[in-house]
């Protein structure tokens, strides 16, 4: 279970992703590169309905600061900061690339609960997302 910053409200990528595609990036506030495919993500919305979680994995970062982030970047979805527990998790399956923000980490997850991750090491334009999700 995670927890909004902005609104404190808990929920799960379980819950989210049976209503609709999930997209979940492992994030960083500091990192330009997560904040670049990000603005990619809110094109993505315009053409297509699916869910967006931002995960925080940076242990230095704190619920606050990441809540003011979202607003100021006009990033409406979903943000959490991940726990020891969530990047060991993570860790485990996707390798120590998922704790490193600038290779943008970023997975889909499916209604049935598989959770597939995409190649990490690049951008993907808004269109490239809208595919992935197969929200289109």
């Amino acid at each position: 279970q995670l927890v909004d910053v902005r609104t404190g409200t808990p929920f799960t990528l379980g819950e989210l992703a049976a209503e609709k595609p999930l997209l979940v990036e492992a994030m960083a506030i500091w990192c330009t590169t997560c904040r670049a495919q990000q603005h990619e993500v809110v094109k993505a919305h315009r053409s297509a309905d699916f869910h967006s979680v931002g995960i925080d994995v940076d242990p230095n970062e704190r619920a606050p600061d990441l809540a003011a982030y979202a607003e100021r970047e006009g990033f409406d979805w979903h943000f959490a900061v991940a726990d020891r527990q969530l990047v060991q998790l993570l860790t485990e399956r996707f390798g120590f690339g998922v704790t490193n923000p600038p290779s943008t980490p970023t997975f889909v997850v499916s209604a049935d609960g598989t959770v597939r991750a995409l190649e990490f090491g690049r951008l993907r334009s808004a269109d490239e997302l809208v595919a992935e999700l197969g929200a289109g």
